[in-house]
């Protein structure tokens, strides 16, 4: 017996850490992502869920001479938990100065901790600001789900003039537009190249683009999902 029960205890150990290893793996993760333009204002959507339900969220938006900003949404057991955000936006004197801001919620979707830090100083966020970021992280996950049901997602890279060369290294050999271009856009689109970022969908080798989000020098770069706790 007393060679028996340190096995018997050790043979516990190892099944209960094989458990845990395939619970951990046989988890369901589905990414989306998206995005919009409404006026000056681009937005990149990205959103994930883990079993069927929220998991985290994040957007990156320019805003033309008003600034830009990236969140991150993180939810808990299917509530929201925490909103993270940074960027720059203009201050009272109109000025483009530094932002952030960090909410936390309970389970009941309270706000229990809230700091928004703006040129150095930090203010407090009223009743309807906090509702306002809640929402936000809740239209990001209905619009990115919506999205992509209908077959559109996110696609970042360069534009040569003949083919398009993703951010995910996936090569498209034509791109088609869905929508009516201005013709300063078009002229470009043939003669440089171009970093592109555009809702649309795949097929085959061809990508076609429902909207352009983003056109801009193939300096730009693409645009990563933001994970701020990272």
């Amino acid at each position: 017996m007393k060679q028996f029960i340190p096995s018997l205890i050790l043979a516990f150990v190892l099944t209960a850490c094989s458990s845990t290893n395939t619970s951990l793996d046989t988890a369901q993760i589905d990414r989306f992502s998206g995005g919009q333009r409404a006026g000056d204002s681009i937005s990149l959507f990205w959103y994930t869920e883990k079993n069927s339900t929220a998991f985290q969220a994040a957007d990156t938006v320019f805003s033309g001479e008003d600034g830009s900003y990236r969140s991150t949404y993180y939810w808990s057991q299917g509530k929201l938990q925490e909103i993270l955000r940074y960027g720059e936006q203009r201050n009272t004197a109109g000025e483009l100065v530094p932002f952030s801001v960090q909410i936390r919620f309970s389970q009941d979707g309270e706000a229990v901790f809230q700091r928004y830090r703006i040129d150095k100083k930090v203010l407090p966020l009223q009743a309807k600001q906090l509702d306002h970021y809640q929402q936000q992280a809740f239209d990001i996950a209905k619009m990115t789900r919506e999205q992509n049901n209908k077959g559109k997602q996110l696609f970042q890279g360069i534009w040569n003039g003949e083919t398009f060369e993703s951010c995910k290294n996936r090569e498209f050999t034509s791109i088609e537009f869905n929508q009516t271009l201005p013709s300063f856009v078009i002229q470009r689109l043939s003669s440089l190249n171009n970093y592109l970022a555009v809702l649309g969908r795949a097929k085959g080798s061809t990508l076609y683009i429902d909207e352009l989000l983003i056109i801009d020098s193939d300096e730009h770069g693409c645009v990563v999902e933001p994970d701020l706790k990272q």
